[in-house]
Parts: C-alpha cells; structure tokens; sequence
C-alpha cells in the first residue's frame, strides 16, 4: 500500500506542514512546507492545496492519514492556532478527496502508545523507515504513518 501521511503545526505564526509517502518501510517523497511569512492565509491553503495534489498523484497515493492535533491537557486549545491548524488539514483532505484517496486520523497518543515520550515514539517508529531525512516534521509524519499501519494490523 502507499501510503501518505501528514503532519500540520503551527510554528513561527504560521502553517507548518509535513508530507511523507511510504512504500512498504521506504520514503520514496517527502516534503516540508513552511508557509511563506506575509502571504495570506487563503494563498497558504491554496498552495498546500495543489502541493498536496501532485504529490499524492505523482505517487499513487491510497490512503491519506492526517496526525490531528491533541487536545491540550484539560481540554484546553487555543482557538485560533486550532482553526488555522484545522485549515491546514482541511486543504490536504480536500486534495485527498479531489483524487478519490481514502482518509484517516492517528493521534498523539496512538503514535506515542507503549513508547515513551514523544521524541522516543518518533524514534521507534520511524527505525524502520529508509529515506528520511533529519527534519523532524518530516519524521513525525513518518511516525504518523507507522502508527497508522501498527494499528492496522492489531
């Protein structure tokens, strides 16, 4: 299966977002797209949009799996950061949806489950992952991916 997974953040004030496609254990792409400082929010979304696309096109992608953001301890979010995060993953579904790829969500807590902290989960579960690069949103999608797919198969 292949197998894409997504992890969006907010850093520096803006869109922070993470593509790997998985084939079996390998990346065979990856990409890291902080949003550009200035330009507004909907030409953001527009191009992650597009982005999104042809990455999951190029690479016949079959499953879409977003790392959603958790709740902050005590339910608490703040609301801006979590709409624009919501934005972010909305724009990926949309490109998903455009090309007729399944979705799906994995948590923080899915991917850290039995293993530690969250730099230790990432750790693990992307062990077994050739082609990554050191950057660590792209490895959190990775990670992402791997919980999925752990998941999948218990």
């Amino acid at each position: 299966m292949t197998l894409a997974c997504v992890y969006v953040r907010h850093a520096a004030k803006r869109l922070d977002v993470a593509i790997v496609v998985l084939e079996d254990s390998h990346a065979v792409a990856h990409v890291h797209l902080p949003a550009p400082a200035g330009e507004p929010e909907s030409r953001q979304l527009s191009a992650l949009y597009v982005r999104a696309l042809e990455m999951f096109r190029a690479h016949d992608v079959e499953m879409v799996v977003v790392w959603a953001k958790d709740a902050a301890p005590g339910g608490r979010i703040k609301l801006n950061e979590t709409l624009e995060l919501g934005r972010g993953e909305g724009a990926i579904l949309a490109a998903a949806g455009e090309l007729g790829i399944a979705s799906d969500l994995i948590s923080g807590a899915a991917v850290r489950a039995g293993l530690g902290d969250r730099a230790a989960a990432i750790a693990e579960r992307c062990k077994s992952v050739s082609g990554l690069p050191d950057d660590d949103a792209v490895r959190s999608a990775a990670a992402g991916a791997q919980a999925w797919l752990a998941r999948q198969e218990g």
